[in-house]
């Protein structure tokens, strides 16, 4: 096998554990490769800062403080989560917990219905919900009517009684 051989499978092994939620995993994984080559050194080192760090710099597009604030508390979930510092059930708690700082609410999903409304008013869009295993926010700032119209559809099959249910 080639160098160049090695090095696409260790990339394709390092993500998957990171599409499987196994961040660390996958920075472990390239360390332990003898002879990793630039693209994979560089990938670790994005792991590294972007997760393994104790303060990693997270940079959000955005001016609004309050949006800011709401966005690192996603990152801080996925950072906890995706590095297997928490279960999954610790790291809703914590999600939830710091998410009730910013609206008040009893649970994710009615935190995140606080969250939509105060988006909106700020001038954002605002989606949250679970991609399994994971909570997670969709937000942007423009829409054309096509997107509208899509996401009209995603939100009305939410209890659409035809819909398949999602396995958790």
């Amino acid at each position: 096998m080639s160098a160049k051989q090695k090095h696409s499978l260790a990339m394709k092994r390092a993500i998957g554990l990171c599409i499987q939620g196994d961040v660390t995993g996958a920075y472990e994984y390239l360390l332990r490769q003898a002879d990793i080559g630039s693209e994979e050194r560089e990938f670790a080192r994005q792991l590294r800062i972007r997760f393994l760090e104790n303060n990693p710099d997270f940079q959000i597009n955005s001016a609004d403080t309050w949006v800011q604030n709401v966005v690192a508390i996603y990152y801080r979930y996925f950072t906890c989560v995706l590095t297997k510092r928490m279960s999954l059930d610790q790291g809703e708690d914590m999600l939830l917990a710091e998410l009730s700082n910013v609206v008040a609410a009893q649970n994710i999903e009615e935190a995140e219905e606080k969250l939509k409304q105060e988006f909106h008013a700020r001038g954002y869009y605002f989606l949250g919900g679970k991609t399994l295993p994971f909570w997670g926010p969709y937000i942007w700032k423009a829409q054309d009517s096509r997107m509208a119209m899509s996401n009209h559809s995603r939100d009305s099959g939410r209890n659409n009684p035809r819909r398949r249910p999602t396995r958790q």
